[in-house]
């Protein structure tokens, strides 16, 4: 089989030239020598001469001929090849020469003007275009031939169903084998979707970045030389560094300080040898000298030419995946270059199905360098889609073309990937169909954005449409332009009878009014502005909780603005109630505390009368009785002189009985001052009243109160100790050895004190008997007191907050505690 591939006009050249040198040297050598040897008569050796030379002439022409058809046949077949490529290529494609004259188009371009390629050739724009849009063109091509440089850029056209069409545009001069410029040669297609994704691309980054920003995860930015660069918020709360503090500064100054792993320099030697994900466990320092562990992921960043320029590392387990978009290569003056330059695979294939053409696009897209993909049976078709490969391959064949067809196809790693491809017959000089052509492009990545773009706005469209408040967009014109179920269920009105409608339409003046104005300030303050407000809509009031917030475009400007109500009338109406019914609570408040007033102060007069009016008969019983012992001792018999007696103890007991009923009542009346008491000092101050029968009764007391300090009512608080203090010491007066244990504890929320002691003790049945007034176990013959003494002790810890009460066993002692609450 004759190679395929075309020869170069050096090597046809060369060719020639040493089949000249090898004739010639040979005729020059033997020649002569032939012809002396044939020719016997010298006389005719001067026609052998002439003879010699015409053979020689005709030799060289036929070796001329055959040479030249060789060329001729390899330049048809170069030349059919191409021009078949440029009309199975899915771009548009022309050569102009240097009158901007066409020479050639493919079938792709000549479709925009309905005419066959030959109808162009020999055209030029001037007869093909409008005037204008003619002179624009050939104004680009005139550059293109002046400087002899390739121009590439993008044009919007404006089709005729109203959308807007991206051109993109890459003119390249054609030289000859001396660099001379001889045309030019045009190619441009549709990037319409490309920038579309491009778009949407970048508003993801800026999300991305928004994420960053806002994530609890750190992410920090090294340099090359892997100091830090920047730290997010989460990095500086992490490690206790700021961005500004910590930009330029090296690791091993700072969070890796104390590493001992060497961890620093294992994560800079797998960068450098080409690692691509790392991940470590790293013990970082803290800007406060503290250490913690953490799972270091270092992923290398490169520029465009793919050097090392920086590296991203995450910490607590997150992956950042690096993006590279790739530069379409110069388009050289060729068919051939524009094939290896192009971001498109273009892939030849055989009827059989095996590779006989692979260009760098199909290397960069499916990892097979073209060594390895050339011979091979379409390593890049999984398994699963050959049956559906050589359909294609067979329709193909038979003549059909197939564009824009989007497959699932193979890498070398063993990934999937999806392709968008368009493939045409290819046909040789014979006019058969030897294979077929496909441009193929990696949509993976358009794939995903165009999925990702699609979810979010079904994800934004359901969620506006089945929240459960009112949401609505408006222009800043105050005009609705999107609306939500809930806002149309509270206007009362469909959707088509909203949107288009100004505010001052559809909302009572006022609310209107104060609408239009927090969308004027939401505008200008570009910030979300939350505000109450009361609307009457269809005969109802409504109460709502509104936040109006900015909805920007990627320059920052404000487009519209949102609008957020949550329906909080039953909380307002409840509201209003609420303080309705306070106030009149408050009135019959004041009303009955100045009635409580009123008869607190008849009270405090009729215990003042009581404590005046009885106790001067008792004082009198008292006088009379003790002149009457003084007096009238020696005259009185002994049950005279039991009688006096009796009546002086009744009229002292009595004169007890009023004094505790006052301080009761004083208790219950006077308003609590709160300080700050030492319970030690307060029960020695007690202790020290009763010294007398301490020491004369040997009675022996256990102290131990473990806290120095409590907030209270001092004098309840006094008051309480007192009476227990006396209830001790008096209830072990039959008790041979007597004891007082007075102690203490803190709790959560509480302090508890009590006073125990091992005397007569009482059924633990009446442990709140004891508590009630004039209620007493014992006969005051026995025990003597008014029954008083505990009730007033329990209506001290009642009004502090907190509780008395008492354990008994009879004849083993009682003890008795107070629960008081902390302050």
């Amino acid at each position: 089989m004759r190679n395929s591939q075309p020869r170069s006009p050096f090597i046809s050249a060369l060719r020639i030239a040493i089949l000249y040198l090898v004739a010639a040297s040979i005729w020059i050598v033997f020649s002569d020598r032939v012809v002396e040897w044939l020719v016997v008569d010298k006389s005719n050796l001067t026609q052998a001469q002439t003879i010699k030379g015409i053979f020689f002439i005709v030799m060289m022409s036929v070796l001329l001929f055959i040479e030249r058809k060789h060329a001729d046949e390899n330049l048809q077949r170069v030349t059919f090849q191409r021009a078949s490529l440029a009309n199975n290529i899915p771009q548009k494609l022309y050569i102009k020469d240097l009158g901007l004259v066409y020479t050639f188009c493919n079938q792709q371009y000549a479709v925009d003007f309905n005419l066959p390629p030959e109808n162009i050739v020999g055209k030029t724009d001037l007869d093909l275009l409008p005037e204008p849009d003619a002179q624009k063109n050939q104004q680009s091509d005139r550059m293109v031939i002046e400087k002899g440089e390739l121009i590439e850029f993008d044009d919007t056209r404006l089709l005729s169903n109203g959308k807007k069409q991206i051109i993109h545009t890459i003119k390249s001069p054609m030289r000859d084998s001396k660099g001379e410029v001889t045309g030019l040669l045009g190619i441009f297609w549709d990037v319409s979707e490309q920038r579309g994704a491009a778009e949407a691309v970048r508003a993801s980054q800026q999300k991305l970045q928004l994420l960053i920003e806002r994530m609890p995860i750190a992410c920090i930015l090294h340099r090359k030389d892997f100091c830090f660069e920047y730290f997010n918020p989460a990095a500086e709360k992490i490690f206790g560094y700021s961005n500004l503090q910590i930009t330029g500064i090296c690791p091993s100054e700072t969070i890796f300080a104390n590493d001992d792993s060497t961890a620093l320099e294992e994560i800079k030697n797998l960068i450098t040898s080409g690692e691509t994900n790392i991940s470590r466990l790293v013990t970082c320092t803290l800007a406060d000298g503290r250490t913690i562990q953490c799972e270091w992921n270092s992923t290398p960043l490169y520029d465009e030419q793919g050097n090392l320029s920086g590296v991203v590392s995450m910490v607590l387990d997150v992956t950042e995946r690096l993006q590279h978009e790739k530069e379409m290569k110069e388009i050289s003056q060729h068919l051939q270059a524009i094939v290896s330059a192009t971001p498109l695979a273009v892939i030849a294939i055989d009827r059989e199905g095996k590779i006989i053409s692979w260009n760098p696009a199909a290397e960069d897209i499916f990892g097979w360098s073209a060594k390895e993909a050339i011979g091979q049976i379409v390593p890049f078709v999984p398994e699963s889609k050959r049956n559906e490969f050589y359909s294609i391959l067979r329709r193909v064949i038979a003549g059909e073309k197939i564009t824009n067809f989007e497959a699932t196809r193979a890498r070398k790693d063993g990934s999937e990937i999806a392709v968008s491809l368009s493939t045409a017959p290819m046909i040789n000089a014979n006019g058969e169909t030897t294979g077929v052509v496909s441009v193929i492009t990696d949509i993976t990545q358009q794939k995903r954005d165009h999925e990702m773009i699609q979810a979010s706005q079904e994800f934004i469209t359901a969620l506006l449409e089945n929240a459960p408040v009112p949401i609505y967009v408006s222009d800043p014109q105050n005009t609705y332009i999107q609306s939500n179920q809930s806002w149309e269920r509270v206007l009362g009105k469909p959707k088509e009878e909203i949107i288009g409608t100004s505010v001052d339409e559809l909302l009572p003046q006022s609310a209107a009014a104060l609408r239009k104005q927090i969308n004027k300030r939401v505008i200008e303050e570009k910030k979300p502005i939350e505000f109450e407000e009361n609307i009457w809509l269809g005969g109802q009031e409504y109460y709502f909780e509104t936040v109006e917030f900015p909805l920007k475009d990627l320059q920052e400007r404000v487009y519209a603005v949102g609008s957020i109500s949550i329906d909080i009338t039953d909380r307002k109406k409840a509201q209003l109630a609420l303080e309705k019914l306070n106030n009149e609570l408050e009135r019959l408040v004041h009303q009955r505390t100045q009635e409580l007033e009123s008869k607190n102060k008849e009270l405090e007069t009729f215990a003042y009368s009581v404590s005046h009016d009885l106790k001067a008969p008792l004082r009198g019983m008292d006088g009379y009785s003790r002149l009457l012992v003084e007096g009238y001792a020696d005259k009185l018999d002994e049950d005279g002189m039991h009688f006096v007696r009796s009546i002086r103890n009744a009229a002292n007991h009595m004169n007890q009985l009023i004094d505790d009923l006052l301080a009761f009542s004083r208790l219950e009346r006077r308003s609590l001052q709160l300080s700050t008491v030492n319970p030690n000092m307060v029960v020695d101050q007690q202790l020290n009243l009763y010294m007398d029968q301490i020491s004369s009764r040997n009675i022996r007391i256990h102290k131990n109160i473990p806290f120095d300090t409590i907030n209270t009512d001092s004098e309840s608080f006094l008051q309480a100790i007192r009476n227990l203090i006396d209830n001790a010491i008096k209830f072990t007066k039959n008790t041979e050895h007597p004891e007082i244990t007075i102690g203490g504890e803190e709790k959560d929320d509480r302090y508890i004190l009590w006073v125990s002691d091992n005397g007569e003790g009482f059924d633990e049945k009446y442990a709140e008997k004891v508590f009630e007034i004039f209620q007493r176990l014992h006969r005051s013959e026995e025990y003597p007191g008014t029954g008083i003494g505990l009730a007033i002790v329990r209506k001290a810890m009642e009004r502090l907050g907190g509780r008395a009460y008492a354990k008994s066993t009879p004849g083993k002692g009682a003890t008795f505690f107070l629960e008081i609450q902390k302050r």
